[in-house]
């Protein structure tokens, strides 16, 4: 009883949240429209001009990381632009500019962005498809679709061996293969790429930036358009939910094939100056110690994971008091989505955190869809009730 008690009474950390604010409009219809009037900055309106904000005033500062061996590969803001700057230049050699898309076939990691962004800075919509889609054993029936939906130009894989049962399908032959390792003949080498002459941005606002598959629960998987403008905006609204300077810094899972970890976590950061730690780990039991690990090395300041990663991890916070010190060390806010999660789930982390910090970390959830860029509703208050969509 005293422990509730204490969980109820502890105070929340505070998340830098800007006052809420809502405005409603009841419609002789019936509609209800409801509306946040906080303004929000159009700086910037295409994916690439927050990359090179922040190369300019924060150069030094890591975009991205991925582990490697027992450390991490760390890539600058100006590093990431340097590449990116390069790696157009090459794109643009190749002869695959055009309104067709570079179908991503990789799992998340620094060269998947770099190609990514790249890409679209010269106005070349991308296509991440999970990778699931095309390693070994799969169904290729699924690729196959995203092929004929998508009609690529090109493919980036991150490892052309490890896919290669993918890429030799009839339904790819013919088109160019950027590889990230292991490139076969004819593949072109992403070093190759990254030795061009640089180019500079030519994307425009309402150029399509990436298209999304859906998740095809009602049928086949539909491709959704990403513009420039709406990833940046989308990215600006969440900022404007925050009275907070300070960039993030992520340990995330999230795939880039879906619109929660392409926009809402990688673009976001990339909008706010932040560093995503790239986790391999998985919410499942059996490969979420890699998830568990990371954590311990790196101390988030805004934690996002699917409701079966917090159950595992709330179970990981309550044997580990190390893991629970790194961890809530400076965290903010904790924040889940795709499912709801368990108010128990909630009281037996806030429980770690009081114990560990005398603090309560506020947990948000959302509301969006692919094709809303993602979030078109989330919890910017502080909040201790699962549930909940927030407001816009």
């Amino acid at each position: 009883m005293d422990a509730e008690l204490n969980i109820a009474t502890a105070p929340f950390r505070d998340a830098r949240f800007a006052p809420r604010r809502v405005e409603i409009e009841h419609r002789g219809n019936g509609e209800i429209i409801v509306a946040n009037p906080t303004p929000y900055s159009t700086a910037f309106s295409t994916t690439t001009e927050a990359l090179a904000h922040w190369a300019a005033k924060t150069p030094s500062a890591i975009w991205l990381a991925e582990r490697s061996g027992d450390g991490w590969r760390t890539i600058s803001y100006a590093e990431a632009l340097g590449a990116v700057s390069a790696l157009a230049g090459g794109l643009r050699e190749l002869g695959v500019v055009s309104e067709r898309p570079l179908l991503i076939l990789a799992r998340n990691g620094v060269d998947h962005a770099l190609i990514k962004y790249a890409a679209m800075s010269q106005g070349i919509p991308v296509a991440p498809v999970s990778p699931q889609y095309g390693l070994p054993g799969a169904n290729l029936s699924r690729l196959a679709h995203a092929v004929e939906v998508l009609n690529p130009a090109a493919i980036y894989t991150e490892d052309a061996e490890l896919f290669i049962a993918a890429l030799e399908a009839p339904f790819l032959a013919g088109l160019p293969v950027i590889a990230g390792k292991n490139p076969r003949a004819g593949d072109v080498p992403l070093e190759r790429l990254l030795k061009a002459q640089p180019a500079a941005p030519t994307a425009q606002p309402d150029d399509h930036a990436k298209y999304l598959l859906t998740s095809g629960s009602t049928g086949l998987p539909k491709a959704v358009i990403c513009t420039h403008r709406g990833m940046a905006w989308n990215s600006a609204q969440i900022r404007a939910c925050f009275e907070d300077d300070e960039p993030p810094v992520m340990v995330n899972s999230a795939p880039w094939s879906h619109s929660l970890g392409a926009n809402s976590i990688l673009h976001m950061s990339t909008h706010r100056g932040g560093a995503v730690y790239i986790d391999a780990g998985q919410p499942v039991a059996g490969r979420f110690a890699e998830t568990v690990r990371n954590l311990k090395d790196i101390a988030p300041t805004y934690q996002n994971m699917v409701p079966a990663g917090w159950m595992l991890f709330a179970g990981e916070l309550e044997r580990d008091d190390d893991l629970a010190r790194t961890f809530f060390s400076r965290v903010r806010l904790l924040q889940y989505g795709g499912a709801a999660l368990g108010q128990e789930i909630n009281d037996r982390i806030q429980a770690v955190a009081v114990r560990t910090v005398g603090e309560r970390i506020s947990f948000a959830s959302g509301y969006g869809a692919t094709e809303t860029g993602p979030t078109a509703a989330t919890v910017h208050w502080h909040n201790g009730r699962m549930g909940l969509i927030g407001l816009p």
